[in-house]
């Protein structure tokens, strides 16, 4: 099977969805089909990928422009070279579907699949992907809201697919909760849709807590002045990691603090569970759904700052969760959540 994949941004650029679409890429691979990725940034993960155009667009404002420009390269290459493919698998928000029919027309395929890793987040982004559903085969939704959204539409090929978790996050860490020397770890992108703002104000209320966040963005000039401002001491923009890094990192922390207003299921979540963090997070996009009713979810910093106190605090609920976290984590193994994504292909 010749399948094409698009989205803008490959590792190491970006978060979970980069993630994503890399390993899925890779086992598709490995099972004898032909995938040709179409991105702009990142590393290429084998030799069919096309990096269109061969300079990077920079970053857009609003965001669908340079989605919109690169949707235009694309058509403009797909046209040049006439080549065929059977699958059009594209990633990415509402945006990324507006030219998945003249693509569809481009290459000849006979399916189309569309993977959205986020929320609709306006009346707006509802309004214009409903006017585009007709040319959608197959969704695949990561977050549990924007999957009800789908399911009203009357599409019957809609699934939740959140990401899926390597292997390397479900090896034991060996390391006793007593020497862990990171509070409360956070990971994202530093964008305004994590709400990482939070996170520095719930660090300043617990000024004897240990916190880091993880992740590169446009807000991270913002958040440094914010800590030289003032003083959050206790807290650590520490940038990107690698996969191997990242794991470290869990292994060295004892929460995850999730803080974001819009989401799909962050692979960083199930990520921190198969390590067996205990989760405190925001119910974007419905991610009750994956860590269930164990972990806390909440709104508001005092919130968040009591149940800190409180996992910290109890060892035997702090024990218990981890354990129940480590075991749902299975669920989200990339073996599974393959074999879920490519019988539907």
């Amino acid at each position: 099977m010749k399948i094409l994949r698009i989205y803008t941004k490959l590792p190491p650029y970006g978060g979970g969805m980069e993630k994503h679409i890399k390993e899925l890429t890779l086992r598709q691979i490995e099972h004898g089909n032909e995938v040709s990725i179409f991105f702009n940034k990142g590393d290429s993960v084998s030799e069919k990928d096309v990096r269109i155009p061969k300079f990077p667009l920079g970053d857009f404002k609003p965001q669908f422009i340079g989605v919109f420009i690169f949707y235009f390269f694309i058509i403009f290459h797909l046209i040049l070279t006439r080549k065929k493919y059977h699958v059009l698998h594209i990633h990415g928000d509402w945006s990324s579907v507006f030219f998945s029919k003249i693509i569809k027309n481009c290459i000849n395929a006979k399916k189309v699949i569309f993977s959205i890793h986020d929320d609709f987040n306006n009346n707006f982004s509802r309004i214009f992907f409903k006017k585009k559903l007709r040319h959608i085969d197959i969704f695949f939704s990561t977050g549990y809201n924007s999957f009800q959204f789908l399911k009203k539409t009357n599409k019957p090929n809609t699934f939740f697919q959140p990401s899926g978790v390597s292997s390397l996050f479900f090896a034991d860490c060996g390391i006793n909760i007593m020497n862990k020397n990171i509070d409360v770890i956070s990971i994202g992108n530093l964008v305004s849709k994590k709400n990482l703002d939070l996170v520095l104000n719930i660090a300043k209320s617990l000024p004897n807590n240990s916190f880091v966040i993880v992740g590169e963005g446009n807000q991270r000039r913002h958040l440094s002045s914010r800590i030289k401002n003032e003083k959050i001491y206790n807290l650590e923009l520490i940038g990107h990691k690698t996969q191997q890094q990242v794991k470290n990192l869990l292994c060295m922390s004892r929460l995850f603090l999730h803080t974001a207003k819009i989401e799909g299921t962050p692979t960083s979540i199930m990520e921190a569970m198969a390590v067996g963090l205990p989760i405190i997070s925001t119910n974007a996009g419905g991610i009750k759904k994956v860590i269930g009713s164990d972990n806390f979810l909440f709104e508001e910093k005092e919130e968040f700052v009591e149940a800190i106190k409180k996992l910290l605090a109890d060892n035997e609920l702090y024990k218990e969760i981890s354990s129940l976290n480590k075991l749902k984590a299975k669920d989200f193994s990339w073996d599974k959540v393959f074999n879920s994504i490519n019988s539907k292909f």
